[in-house]
């Protein structure tokens, strides 16, 4: 099976198995990159052999959980499968080594800046772009450049409230996302009142998230104790974090966590949680009202929540095209991909998906 048709392909069998058209773009259309890095190297293990695994558990998942837990699924196959337990290394290597020669930079901007705690934070929040599991994203040889226009970019929330909160904040629990956007972090670590804070990284590898080598690479624990929550989900999914980072966690009267996946995951628990993130797909924009795109820096409190979209259990079955694209919507979402991945002149697969969902 080609690449580009990994695309329809997956698309149409999560179809037939009954799951959701927020499902299908979750997994396939909202991150087309990421979904055929996921399908891993054929020169390894056949991408086949892979995509099915895949589906085979998909048809078995409960889609109430949130994309985190999903995506915790998909790539415990991926490494599985591999045998790589860490596909991302190469990347998040190049990740840091590129964020630490932007620190100087970063570093000039938040002292010539008419409000150094406002930078701090604008350049922490919009680090989290460095995402290899996003559709909003930039390369990391881009984050210079981006420097120049951050204050163009939208921002939802009040940037001195989180300083005001850790003024008073007795125990600070720092959630830490991805590598390279670490390096950034240590800089809004430096403008808080670290002597009394923890940051906490991945357990174990999972996409570009950051883990104990990369807080390290980073500098944190000069600066703060540094443990890992002992998972590998690319989020909080506080059912499958280690005792030690429960205690830290529910000991906390402050939460700073990072990262969109942070977000879904912590968004409905009842704790004392700042979220710092950059929206990056339309399920979290419609839940916080802004485009994909927008930086976010607010608090957020359980009983606030109106509950995140929840996608049917696999039992349910669809209907034709009330949930989910027909074959010429589905056709032109699959161009779109090809095209957004590089691919869009493999014109042979593009004809032989047009025939096969015709």
């Amino acid at each position: 099976m080609s690449i580009p048709l990994s695309i329809p392909y997956t698309a149409m069998e999560m179809r037939k198995r009954g799951h959701s058209a927020a499902a299908v773009d979750s997994l396939i259309y909202q991150n087309p990159h990421g979904f055929l890095i996921m399908l891993s190297d054929e020169s390894r293990v056949p991408r086949e052999i892979i995509l099915r695994r895949i589906l085979h558990e998909l048809a078995d998942t409960d889609w109430s959980g949130s994309p985190p837990e999903v995506s915790q699924l998909l790539h415990r196959i991926i490494r599985d499968e591999t045998s790589n337990l860490d596909p991302y290394r190469e990347l998040k290597d190049r990740m840091n080594r590129l964020a630490l020669a932007a620190l100087p930079a970063c570093r000039d901007l938040i002292g010539t800046a008419a409000d150094p705690q406002g930078a701090v934070l604008r350049i922490a929040v919009a680090g989290n772009l460095l995402d290899a599991g996003a559709k909003v994203q930039i390369q990391p040889e881009d984050f210079p450049g981006m420097l120049a226009t951050l204050y163009d970019q939208p921002l939802v929330g009040d940037l001195q409230e989180l300083f005001r909160a850790a003024a008073t904040a007795k125990r600070i629990l720092y959630l830490a996302d991805n590598a390279g956007e670490i390096v950034f972090d240590r800089l809004l670590i430096e403008a808080l009142p670290h002597d009394r804070m923890t940051v906490a990284v991945r357990g174990r590898p999972v996409l570009n998230d950051a883990l104990l080598e990369d807080a390290t690479l980073a500098g944190i624990p000069e600066l703060v104790p540094v443990i890992d929550n002992g998972s590998d989900a690319p989020g909080t999914v506080l059912g499958d974090c280690s005792p030690e980072f429960l205690k830290h966690f529910h000991g906390a009267d402050l939460i700073i966590a990072k990262g969109q996946g942070n977000y879904e995951t912590l968004s409905q628990v009842a704790a004392p949680i700042f979220f710092l993130f950059t929206v990056k797909c339309p399920l979290v924009a419609a839940h916080i009202g802004s485009p994909p795109g927008t930086l976010v820096a607010k608090r957020t409190s359980a009983s606030s929540m109106k509950a995140m979209a929840r996608r049917p259990p696999p039992s349910r079955r669809i209907s034709a095209s009330s949930e989910f694209p027909g074959p010429k919507a589905l056709r032109v979402k699959t161009i779109r991909c090809l095209k957004t991945t590089g691919m869009g002149k493999s014109w042979r697969d593009i004809k032989a998906w047009l025939s096969l969902g015709a």
